[in-house]
């Protein structure tokens, strides 16, 4: 008798835990993760110097990324010095561009990384405007080959699993501080 009142007991215990434990996971809330814009620098830093011919007509030299955050357009911004060479033109142009991208969540490789990259802005000193804009095409090129997919943070696996919960990735946001990810539990 006392072995079928412990067993009772026992497996009581166990259901009271299962149900108590699945009841904390659909409780379980969003969380979120802070990247710093110093560790989103450091990333984009190790990038460079970065130097390319493009289309056989251009040699470009990037160096020095400043990384900032367009928080009303949720974007990424890196400022970068730039050395322009064009082949026909034996002559080193210098100045900086500035390329930006949608940051966006890769959940396969567990990375943030840039969408959409694009020239925000080139200026080179003492350059003609027509010929600024025509370069700007090339620095189009640049900011693609740059930014396009460039991971600016990697998870640790465990950030997608907190308190026995599994969690996804749902939403990246811009801060004045860097980016913030929302992940949510797993239903």
């Amino acid at each position: 008798m006392l072995r079928k009142t412990l067993a009772g007991a026992v497996m009581l215990f166990v259901y009271t835990a299962v149900f108590w434990l699945a009841g904390c996971a659909s409780m379980a809330g969003p969380r979120e993760v802070e990247i710093p814009l110093a560790r989103l620098q450091e990333a984009l830093a190790r990038k460079f110097p970065i130097s390319q011919r493009y289309l056989g007509l251009v040699d470009i030299a990037a160096t020095n990324p400043r990384v900032q955050v367009q928080v009303e357009s949720n974007r990424l911004v890196a400022t970068v010095d730039a050395a322009i060479t064009p082949v026909f033109k034996p002559r080193q142009l210098s100045g900086s561009f500035t390329i930006s991208g949608i940051p966006a969540i890769d959940a396969q490789r567990h990375m943030v990384v840039l969408h959409e990259p694009r020239t925000e802005k080139l200026t080179l000193d003492g350059v003609d405007p027509l010929l600024t804009s025509q370069l700007a095409k090339v620095s189009d090129l640049l900011a693609q080959r740059l930014l396009s997919d460039v991971a600016l943070h990697t998870f640790d696996p465990a950030q997608f699993r907190h308190a026995g919960v599994q969690y996804y990735p749902t939403r990246i946001r811009a801060t004045p501080q860097g980016l913030v990810v929302t992940f949510e539990p797993v239903k």
